[in-house]
């Protein structure tokens, strides 16, 4: 059976006329607070007001051996100027604590810096670690984040907040965003410093000493004494404490001992640091466990045992009470730290072993009731995993950070695996800077970050074929890696549910989430809620590893027809052996593997293509697989049938891969089924690689291959089967990832060919104003001056300067559509606005914002050829563009405009507001019907502000009008003047009177609006991010609904989704959620404004509502994995039809 996707996108008229035999793929994806993203949503951050200050113990290795002498740059005196090629005007910046060449683009003026705390670090040690941002003076003034491009903007740090402001007024000593901004006397205007980067910054000064220093002779301690000393001069917001070894010679003086209490870092008390670890002196052993056990009971208040030793000394003042430990751990979200140095391995280390194993549920937290030699590493992951904290809710882990100094031990980088932080060797004073500081600013990037959901599936699902459903699965971290996974489930059941391999419901009905014992199709075990258990992951095994083929093109030419496969390591496979894969394109030219391997190229290389090189799983093994693959945050997977029991899923990841996955399996190939075919990444994405292999919380997650693959399947003689003669192509853009499409001929999966590229960088090319790449390429087909063409249209994309727009503003790209020939990737035609760039074939002087939204392609008469396109913007405006197959090129091939402005893009600029600052992310639905008997074109669309999904201020609406203009000639602008206010629903609650003059203003409104607000609360941030779904003239759509920070949660909270269904004509309630049952629709007694919609169960951005017909069922709607109805409801029988093929000629399909 071929169920063609281009109909559905292309004609979509009426949808009681169709109902469709399909698959359904749907993605869990999860999601910082104003991260300019909507994954904002996932990981919300606080500031430390609400977290408290990270708690950090410093255990410094005070054993004989530090006295040893080594070779080390000499002492960085900022007195002394330095010759080299960094500018002493300039202030450089880094997210991964290691400092920057001279020739990098990352850097702001000396004279921008307004944060005080920074001049003195850098007047002092050269560096300064905080949570920074710039001030933007664009859509009304934000603090961003720091800028290659805006290099003379204001740049500030949380270090300074309430203490220091524009130094101009006193009393303005807070940074605030918008017209508060950018500084106010009011705490209460301070931006949310939570949820800014953090940044080390470098003085060129230092850095020509760093790069260019002379060596000398000094202790191991000395290093050790002077890097401290400058680490608390450079850094800001934690709380510090540190232990020393006992000298550890008898079973009495073991462990270690507190010479400094935890307590804030200040201005007042860092030369106490300073001084107190200056005056350490080498003696004795390495009781490396000791002295964490020691430790462990501090942060868990329990009685000292090693800290009255009194060899040399005994505890400090201010960490016990009597013989009990004042644990540090303050509040439940604070992060707690330890950062272990040590020059060699433990010796005389045994006497804390017995009491390490009898610590509570040891052996449960650990997986064993005794250590595998040594029991740091065991001691480091039961801290990590166990709660420390008896008096606070949840569980308060510590986590261990290592530091070989001088030494490399396996024992040290299991520690820290084992411990939930990472393993530093190094033998010099730059070296061990650089580890401090890495470790520094990840803490402090990590420390206000909630915890994050466990699982979330993307919220871009569509239908397909057949009754199998598959879920695109990801669990969201604070730091860059985020794992991901695909899963198959099927649809069974009367009334149809999700159920797994054993036949039993999948999904937990009261939360919307997988039941724990659920077992996947490809899962060889129960594989429940677990992102990282099972399905495609599940199959990238030992044996699978020596067959994996992962590719790249990184030719300096344009790719055209480029055979990815030709050779077993070619110039296009993603592998060490591969030496056009240089240090530079990989951009880590310079730069030291960040977990100390030698090979830093192979490494990263050999990680990236799936080999367990950091032994992720634990197993003492380097050489195994790494079954991992990035997140699908956005990415829609798309399934392609090649023939009977010959099915490949397609999707994107942030990782940056594209992936494809046999449904099947192919016993001749020894493929299992849900194994990875192969995949592929584009260049400008090798460079992420490095962020996800060191994964440090100083760096942000980085976006990829993120956009929607589309899919030009053509089976010529139309007998399901590709074979030769036919072909498959695929093109999917980049979304966040850049400004990128890609085509990919996969007719033979086993054999890939890069068709073509466009680049949306070249400002001298034919797509140069193309902005992110987040429409996805919509397959059709047109007549150009008389020749029937397979074509892509799509959007000109998304202009980042939308990020933080709080008024309207006109965008600087994005502003354009394209169509592009499907073949070649040659652009036919384009749309913009009258001033951008070159000559476009149709120039509409108020197409001034960026269309990241897919364009509704529209067949009016079913003959195979696109008629129009339907699309909005982010400026709160809807187009429609009219196709005139009769055209003599692209010059007379398409007309049209402006059909509605929804927003404040016609607003003047004293009157704009942010209530009214709409934008449209979706895609209209178009559906031809008669309400109130006049027929027209139904457009049906939501507002909402994508990228900041927690926003409250912006009023949404939902809007649905009728398009009865046949010419294409003048176009009426609809305003919301022009549509009736369905908010109150007064057609379906009123009394008669009421309802009367409703149904008149109804019917003389060119549509309707319904305010997404709550009838006693009013405006709370609700709004649409997904696509709506028009069924039998029912109604339906999603929307998401903000939540506020609950008080001692260290989760984030997600939020709510809310489901629609309403009557397409006039918003009315079709459907009461308590009963199940349809309402009568001129008997509504009893029902009220909340019976158009129900809340969803599982948290968080919710997908579009996808109809699904399962076989022998009647059809049902999944939101996600959720059923927020038991069936369809329906007054006539329902009956399956079939659309026609895409083009009778070649049977194309398109999708």
């Amino acid at each position: 059976m071929s169920v063609h996707r281009q109909q559905m996108e292309s004609v979509m008229w009426n949808r009681k006329e169709w109902t469709t035999w399909i698959a359904l793929i749907m993605i869990f994806m999860i999601p910082g607070i104003v991260l300019a993203k909507d994954t904002e949503v996932f990981l919300g951050s606080q500031s430390t007001e609400v977290t408290g200050l990270p708690n950090v113990l410093f255990i410094i290795d005070t054993s004989g051996s530090m006295s040893t002498d080594v070779t080390t740059q000499t002492t960085y005196d900022p007195a002394t100027t330095y010759s080299g090629s960094c500018s002493t005007s300039r202030i450089y910046w880094t997210t991964s604590g290691s400092p920057p060449s001279c020739s990098t683009s990352q850097y702001f003026a000396v004279s921008g810096n307004n944060c005080t705390a920074a001049t003195t670090s850098l007047n002092a040690s050269g560096y300064f670690i905080d949570r920074i941002a710039r001030w933007s003076t664009s859509s009304g003034g934000s603090w961003r984040t720091l800028s290659t491009s805006y290099r003379s903007a204001t740049v500030e740090c949380e270090d300074d907040s309430g203490l220091h402001g524009d130094g101009v007024d006193g009393s303005k000593l807070y940074a605030a965003d918008g017209s508060y901004g950018p500084y106010n006397a009011s705490s209460s205007r301070s931006m949310n410093w939570g949820s800014e980067s953090t940044y080390t910054l470098y003085s060129g000064n230092y850095l020509n000493w760093r790069w260019n220093a002379y060596s000398v002779t000094k202790t191991r301690l000395e290093i050790v004494q002077e890097v401290f000393g400058n680490l608390m001069d450079s850094t800001s917001n934690i709380r510090a404490a540190v232990m020393r070894f006992n000298t550890n010679d008898t079973s009495s003086h073991s462990g270690g001992y507190f010479i400094l209490p935890m307590q804030n870092l200040t201005d007042t008390n860092r030369l106490s640091y300073k001084t107190t670890v200056n005056a350490l002196t080498p003696d004795g052993y390495t009781p490396l466990a000791e002295t964490l056990y020691e430790a462990t009971r501090f942060f868990r208040g329990e009685g000292v045992v090693y800290g009255t030793a009194n060899a040399p000394g005994s505890n400090c003042s201010g960490v016990s009470s009597g013989s009990t430990y004042l644990s540090p751990i303050q509040t439940n979200c604070q992060g707690n730290y330890i950062v272990l140095l040590t020059d060699g391995e433990p010796t005389n280390d045994t006497t804390a072993d017995s009491s390490i194993k009898a610590l509570p549920d040891f052996s449960s937290i650990t997986g064993s009731s005794t250590c595998s030699g040594n029991c740091l590493d065991e001691l480091a992951d039961y801290l990590y995993h166990a709660d420390n904290s008896s008096t606070l809710s949840g569980t308060q882990k510590v986590v261990t950070y290592t530091i070989g100094f001088t030494t490399d031990q396996t024992l040290l980088s299991a520690a820290a695996t084992k411990g939930g932080g990472k393993y530093y060797t190094t033998g010099d004073t730059a070296g061990l800077t650089d580890a401090f500081t890495s470790i520094l600013a990840e803490i402090s990037a990590v420390t206000t970050s909630f915890v994050a959901p466990s699982l979330t599936v993307n919220q871009y699902n569509k239908l397909t074929h057949s009754n199998d459903v598959y879920f695109a699965l990801f669990s969201p971290s604070s730091l860059p890696t985020w794992d991901g996974n695909l899963k198959r489930y099927v649809l069974s059941g009367s009334p149809s549910e999700v159920t797994d391999t054993n036949g039993v419901a999948a999904v937990d009905a009261t939360t919307g989430a997988f039941k724990d014992t659920a077992q996947s199709i490809w899962s060889s075990v129960v594989d429940g809620n677990a992102v990282t258990t099972g399905g495609a992951i599940g199959e990238m095994t030992d044996t699978y590893l020596p067959s994996r083929k992962s590719y790249t093109y990184v030719g300096t030419t344009a790719p055209s027809n480029v055979p990815l496969s030709t050779t077993s390591i070619n110039d296009y496979r993603l592998h060490e052996d591969n030496t056009l894969l240089t240090e530079e394109i990989l951009g880590i030219s310079g730069t030291a593997d960040p977990h100390g391997l030698s090979n830093y190229r192979t490494s990263l290389l050999q990680w990236a293509r799936g080999v367990d090189t950091l032994d992720e799983d634990s197993d003492s093994s380097t050489t195994d697989a790494r079954a991992h693959m990035g997140d699908p945050l956005h990415s829609r997977p798309l399934i392609v049938s090649y023939g009977t029991n010959n099915q490949v899923i397609y999707f994107g990841t942030n990782e940056g891969f594209l992936h494809a996955i046999d449904v099947d399996g192919d016993t001749a190939k020894s493929r299992e089924a849900g194994a990875e075919i192969f995949s592929f990444i584009p260049k400008e994405l090798l460079t992420n690689l490095a962020i996800f292999y060191a994964n440090s919380g100083s760096s942000e997650h980085p976006d990829g291959l993120d956009g929607s693959v589309t899919v030009w399947s053509d089976d010529a003689d139309g007998d399901g089967t590709i074979e030769t003669g036919d072909h498959v192509y695929l093109y999917v853009g980049m979304r966040r990832g850049g400004q990128y499409y890609y085509a990919l001929d996969v007719t033979d999966p086993d054999a890939p060919v890069l068709l073509w590229r466009i680049d949306g960088t070249d400002t001298a090319g034919n797509f140069a104003e193309l902005g992110q790449t987040w429409s996805r390429p919509i397959l059709t087909k047109i007549k150009l001056n008389g020749v029937d063409t397979q074509v892509l249209i799509f959007g000109g994309g998304y202009d980042t300067s939308q990020d933080d727009n709080t008024l309207f503003q006109a965008d600087s790209e994005g502003r354009a559509v394209y169509i592009v020939n499907a073949t070649t990737g040659e652009r036919i035609w384009w749309a913009a606005g009258s001033d951008y760039l070159g000559s476009a074939n149709l120039v509409l002087s108020n197409m001034t914002n960026s269309i990241p939204g897919d364009i509704k392609v529209v067949d009016l008469d079913s003959d195979g050829y696109a008629d129009r396109m339907y699309f909005g913007d982010t400026g709160g405006q809807l187009w429609r563009l009219d196709i005139d197959q009769e055209n003599t090129g692209a010059s007379t091939l398409v007309s049209g405009g402006r059909i509605a402005s929804l927003g404040d893009a016609d607003t003047v600029t004293e009157s704009l507001t942010s209530a009214n600052n709409r934008r449209f992310f979706t895609t209209p639905d178009i559906v031809k019907t008669t309400c109130h008997d006049t027929t027209g074109y139904q457009v049906s669309i939501g507002s909402g502000y994508r990228s900041h999904p927690l926003n409250e201020t912006i009023q949404d609406r939902f809007y649905s009008f009728r398009d009865d203009n046949t010419s294409g000639e003048a176009f009426t602008i609809l305003t919301e003047s022009n549509l009736y206010d369905a908010t109150d629903n007064l057609l379906g609650v009123g009394d008669a009177a009421t309802k009367s003059t409703a149904l008149t203003a109804r019917v003389a409104a060119s549509g309707w609006m319904l305010q997404l607000k709550d009838p006693t609360s009013g405006y709370v941030g609700e709004k649409v991010l997904s696509d709506a779904v028009v069924f039998n003239n029912m109604l339906m759509f999603t929307t998401y609904l903000p939540s506020a920070y609950v008080e001692g949660s260290c989760s984030p909270q997600q939020g709510s989704g809310v489901f629609y269904l309403i009557d397409l004509c006039d918003a009315t309630a079709l459907f009461d959620f308590s009963t199940g049952e349809l309402l009568d629709s001129t008997a509504q007694e009893g029902v009220t404004i909340n019976h158009r919609k129900t809340t969803l169960n599982r948290p968080g951005l919710q997908p579009e509502p996808s109809i699904v017909m399962p076989e022998g069922s009647n059809p049902i709607v999944l939101v996600g994995p959720e059923k927020p109805i038991s069936a369809l409801p329906f007054s006539n029988p329902v009956v399956r039809t079939f659309w026609t093929d895409c083009s009778t000629t070649s049977g194309l399909c398109g999708y």
